[in-house]
């Protein structure tokens, strides 16, 4: 049995200043803090309250990680906002301030089309696909390169 994370939730979210660095883009179906932890609820047959929500992204982790995608916290709200991670970009000069209109949205392909198919047999529906700033990736997560047609 492994032991939980336990975190405070703010009270007030964190608001950066509009300058700070986000530089790098993150695609994916996003989930809300009762989806997920309805879901590592599923998984491991244990209830999870929203101090430990990190335990349940580590759980929900160990389940999508064999099909080439991570669990991650994103947006600037900590413990709010979740993801399954499907792709990465950049967004050179992005920072937190930044005017949504101008953010590059990811586009959904083949990955995207397996891990849909995934969450839903694990029964989540309503999936949205979603574009979010980030900064660096946490916890130095990545997905799997893809390889070039010429390569």
């Amino acid at each position: 049995m492994t032991r939980d994370t336990i975190v405070t939730i703010p009270k007030t979210p964190y608001v950066p200043p509009p300058w700070e660095p986000r530089e790098y883009l993150q695609g994916g179906f996003f989930l809300t803090t009762e989806e997920t932890l309805n879901w590592a609820t599923r998984l491991s047959g244990r209830t999870f309250s929203p101090a430990t929500c990190l335990t349940a992204r580590r759980i929900i982790n160990d389940r999508v990680k064999p099909y080439g995608v991570y669990f991650s916290m994103v947006g600037e709200d900590l413990f709010t906002q979740w993801m399954v991670v499907t792709q990465h970009g950049v967004c050179p000069g992005g920072t937190a301030g930044m005017d949504p209109s101008k953010i590059p949205q990811l586009e959904e392909g083949k990955r995207e089309a397996m891990a849909r198919e995934l969450l839903q047999q694990e029964g989540l529906d309503n999936l949205k696909f979603v574009t979010f700033l980030s900064g660096e990736f946490p916890d130095c997560l990545t997905l799997p390169r893809r390889r070039r047609a010429n390569a």
